[in-house]
């Protein structure tokens, strides 16, 4: 595994992301969701992270590498310390969140444990997409995989 690359650096980086909110949900903020997917130009990977029902959402890009949400104080932080940081300087979205949703954090946590390490969703695209089979899943130095969608 080549960990000196660019390419590794945006996969962690987008890594360290989805495992933050996985610890988010198991903290209580089960009703948090995600909605990830690439750029235009299919370089970044973006996710937005809110609820379906309050308007303020989240936005990370791997454009920002590990100045995750535009924190320039994040930089070695792990998903725990990147969950504690959402929680104060995202105080609306974490109230909203802080609800029972289980059969989606159980999801979730299944689809961290298949996809790992490196895993991340792309739930959205410029390109046409067949998402019957489930969400593709683009792997560090692997092909993409696909998971089952998530409950509604």
């Amino acid at each position: 595994m080549n960990t000196d690359s660019e390419e590794y650096r945006s996969f962690r980086a987008a890594r360290n992301v989805l495992e933050m909110v996985g610890t988010l949900h198991r903290l209580g903020y089960e009703a948090l969701r995600i909605h990830a997917g690439l750029s235009a130009s299919g370089i970044h990977w973006r996710v937005e992270i809110g609820t379906p029902t309050f308007p303020e959402k989240a936005r990370y890009s791997t454009a920002q590498g590990t100045q995750y949400f535009g924190w320039n104080d994040a930089t070695t932080d792990t998903p725990q310390t990147l969950a504690e940081k959402f929680l104060i300087r995202f105080p609306a979205i974490a109230a909203a969140s802080h609800k029972k949703a289980r059969k989606y954090r159980e999801w979730y946590a299944a689809m961290l444990l298949e996809t790992a390490p490196l895993g991340v969703l792309r739930q959205y695209c410029d390109w046409e997409e067949d998402y019957n089979l489930g969400i593709p899943v683009m792997m560090f130095e692997a092909e993409t995989i696909c998971v089952p969608l998530p409950p509604s």
